[in-house]
């Protein structure tokens, strides 16, 4: 588990020897290590690990954009309107 100390503190990641671990510095210590540090001395938070290069990591589908598909738009006639007849293109003497 990744802690980084917001102290500086001691402790046994084996249960024989007996580490110095210091504040600002992020480090890989034992599950039971880390419970201790975060829950009983309070001296460490957990370290959330972020790519050096953010694209790096990120997978990118072929198609990015996927299909919207959008609602059809409802005509509605107003009563009483009147029906306009369509224009016509005006016809050219020759």
């Amino acid at each position: 588990m990744q802690l980084k100390m917001i102290k500086t503190a001691k402790g046994s990641p084996d249960g024989l020897k007996v580490v110095e671990y210091k504040k600002g510095e992020t480090y890989e210590i034992p599950e039971e290590l880390a419970k201790v540090f975060l829950e009983q001395m309070k001296v460490a938070v957990f370290e959330i690990e972020t790519p050096e290069d953010p694209q790096e990591e990120i997978e990118t589908p072929e198609d990015p954009k996927p299909e919207v598909k959008t609602p059809e738009k409802k005509t509605t006639k107003k009563k009483g309107a009147p029906k306009r007849a369509p224009k016509r293109a005006a016809k050219k003497d020759k």
